[in-house]
């Protein structure tokens, strides 16, 4: 249900300002992990078509992104997660040869 459907919702009387406002984090919620996936699958997409140079590169750039925006998080689990996958990523470059950090 996307956000102009529960505004007609709510404007019908069919839903409460409190359901409403639930149902609409729920709905941006799910928008933003859609975009997120999408994201993912076009950086996986980016690194598997480039050359040995461009994934070093492009691989390079998103762990200095993931440790920036891991060192800006207040949330410790967030932090951690994000710590975690440039780690995971560093260490995939390292067995790639000619890969120094």
């Amino acid at each position: 249900m996307d956000a102009h459907k529960l505004a007609q919702l709510l404007a019908d009387g069919h839903i409460t300002q409190d359901e409403h406002d639930e149902m609409l984090r729920d709905y941006e919620a799910k928008q933003a992990a859609l975009v997120e996936d999408k994201e993912v699958e076009q950086f996986r997409t980016d690194v598997h078509n480039a050359g040995v140079a461009g994934k070093k590169r492009i691989i390079r750039e998103k762990v200095i992104d993931l440790n920036v925006d891991a060192a800006l998080l207040e949330d410790r689990f967030d932090r951690r997660e994000k710590q975690r996958t440039a780690s995971r990523l560093k260490f995939a470059m390292r067995g790639s040869g000619g890969y120094s950090f």
